[in-house]
């Protein structure tokens, strides 16, 4: 069972979908043949994550094309069993990195659709979170500290760097005589940013299932995003040396198969298997510094007119302990 209560026989036998033409996709274009089998297990137990919480009514409208669609995910994971099959191969075994009682627990906020970012919550640990809200003291950091191994999978990512494969059946390469070049396996790209950038991670939406992603006991939920990103763009601006400030939702991509019209900024998109977090960050432009501090702090003014705090206790009740600990 993928989810409780998600009936994958509705979409599957969905005309508007066609299941079959999926399956003959994939083998008119198998793009996923030259993965490992460690890179094909990886990729299907973070497709199986992905549709715990991304596949869900309020996901059906959207063009089938976009990440924010049920029905993209749902392609996805056709595909990818489609590649299990040319192999001869059974599916790995998944198991739930959280409770899948976490998916009913009553949240006390909702965005109108997808990615409307009508707020941003930022998840952590009550240790700090309070003083988040009455002082609003703020860390941002280096985007290459995200490489730490250190860091759990779900904050572990090379933020420098946008990595695309293209399938030697799709690539056409000559010499400089002109001559053909056979490709064997994937072409892969790589856009590399060469200096550093700073970085707020933040969530679009109020999942209770990313407590326990992030470690987190507890979020801050800031409600007026443009005022939260006026108070942070003036208090880091003395320390930012003509940095540029932004603030976006990221958007994921499947490098494996690349759109011709996506965007390959690294630090503004990432690898699907990230997109069940729904992040939205603020950032600040990459600097020649040569050597700039790994994090910065200010206090950007008590923040209670704009945010609120929960504790996950409250969430979900006396089993908070559980949850995090999973």
């Amino acid at each position: 069972m993928l989810r409780p209560g998600l009936n994958l026989d509705s979409y599957f036998s969905n005309p508007d979908f066609d299941i079959e033409l999926r399956k003959v996709e994939y083998q008119f274009h198998p793009y996923l043949e030259n993965l490992t089998q460690i890179e094909l297990n990886a990729r299907y137990l973070s497709l199986r994550r992905n549709l715990l919480t991304l596949v869900t009514p309020e996901r059906d409208p959207p063009p089938k094309e976009s990440f924010l669609s049920s029905w993209y995910w749902l392609r996805k994971y056709i595909h990818t069993v489609g590649e299990y099959e040319r192999r001869s191969l059974p599916l790995p075994s998944f198991e739930p990195p959280f409770d899948l009682n976490l998916l009913s627990a009553r949240i006390p906020c909702k965005p109108r659709f997808p990615n409307a970012c009508d707020f941003v919550v930022r998840y952590g640990e009550m240790s700090w979170l309070p003083d988040m809200l009455t002082k609003g003291t703020v860390i941002v950091k280096l985007a290459a500290t995200y490489r730490d191994d250190a860091m759990n999978d779900a904050r572990r990512d090379d933020e420098l760097r946008h990595h695309t494969f293209h399938n030697s059946r799709r690539v056409r390469a000559t010499g400089p005589d002109g001559s053909p070049i056979k490709i064997v396996g994937d072409m892969c790209t790589i856009v590399e940013l060469t200096h550093d950038y700073y970085v707020l991670c933040t969530s679009s939406e109020f999942d209770p299932t990313l407590f326990p992603a992030f470690k987190a006991d507890g979020c801050l939920v800031i409600h007026d995003i443009d005022e939260f990103a006026d108070r942070l763009e003036r208090a880091f601006a003395p320390l930012m040396k003509g940095r540029i400030f932004a603030h976006f939702p990221i958007e994921y991509q499947d490098p494996y198969e690349p759109h011709p019209h996506q965007i390959d900024s690294p630090g503004a998109v990432k690898n699907i298997s990230y997109a069940y977090q729904k992040e939205y960050r603020f950032a600040w432009s990459p600097s020649s510094d040569p050597m700039p501090p790994t994090e910065l702090r200010v206090n950007i003014g008590d923040l209670r007119d704009i945010a609120e705090l929960y504790r996950l206790q409250e969430i979900i009740g006396d089993q908070a302990s559980n949850y995090t600990a999973k």
